[in-house]
């Protein structure tokens, strides 16, 4: 039978769904909400008591968004506990029958939060209808760089840009300490942000001021401790001049620095 018939049958129903959680393909989580592990594309998928809301097809976003709940205590809720995901985290559930090999998609969009409570975590996504939703960004006529730092059209390789330190006593709760930091000027950080690998799960957090070996984030670094190793990046201000000399990387900048002070619309004479 086809997954379809299986679906619609009034007996013959034998329904299993599987939930993916992906990292950008830096770290999956799998569980499902059978009562035993599944093996689906040769992927193991966890057994959790987990429950979502009903999936509604609609136009409206806030109807087409997915709430997943399922035990605190699981690994893939449990690294969100101190602050929110900082990547993009895509989530999808899927649907098949013991009865019939086929699975079929129910859900796909991506991880926006997670709700923490005392003994199950609600996992809060959004949609990939969402992101038609959302105006769409356009290029204006600026004197500062629009593009993302380490992004594809800023081109600069972020890997060849991080400073390894290892955090040294004073490290606590958005403050980063180690002597790898001091070696450059204050400031060169800010802007940037801070990686944290900790049991293969990449934390980050942004650097909001540095100030010889001190770094401040916006939000505590999750897994970050004394004698831990962190890397740095450094930040941009979006303006040519640190464009050219921090990262030499003039011919990539995408602003327009030599825009006239002088409006030719207010009667004030240009020349």
């Amino acid at each position: 039978m086809t997954y379809d018939a299986v679906e619609t049958s009034v007996y013959e129903g034998e329904p299993v769904e599987v939930y993916k959680f992906d990292r950008e393909g830096i770290k999956i989580w799998r569980y499902t909400s059978a009562d035993r592990d599944v093996i689906v594309g040769g992927d193991i998928y966890l057994a959790a008591p987990m429950k979502r809301n009903d999936i509604e097809g609609s136009q409206d976003v806030e109807r087409t968004a997915l709430k997943i709940t399922m035990p605190a205590d699981a690994d893939f809720p449990r690294q969100f506990i101190a602050s929110p995901p900082t990547d993009r985290i895509s989530a999808e559930v899927r649907r098949y029958h013991q009865s019939d090999p086929e699975i079929a998609f129910l859900w796909v969009g991506r991880v926006i939060n997670v709700e923490h409570h005392e003994f199950e975590a609600i996992v809060l996504c959004e949609s990939s209808i969402s992101s038609l939703k959302r105006p769409t960004l356009r290029r204006i006529y600026q004197t500062t760089c629009p593009h993302l730092l380490y992004g594809p059209e800023c081109a600069l390789v972020q890997s060849a840009w991080g400073v390894d330190a290892t955090l040294a006593a004073g490290t606590s709760g958005v403050t980063l300490v180690s002597s790898a930091f001091s070696g450059f000027a204050g400031g060169y950080f800010a802007g940037g942000f801070v990686q944290i690998v900790v049991s293969s799960n990449i934390n980050r957090a942004f650097i909001s001021a540095h100030s010889g070996g001190t770094l401040t984030t916006g939000l505590p670094l999750q897994g970050a401790a004394v004698g831990l190793q962190v890397t740095a990046f450094p930040g941009c201000d979006h303006s040519l001049a640190t464009c050219a000399s921090k990262f030499s990387n003039s011919l990539n900048y995408g602003g327009f620095p030599y825009i006239p002070t002088k409006n030719p619309m207010n009667g004030t004479p240009i020349f």
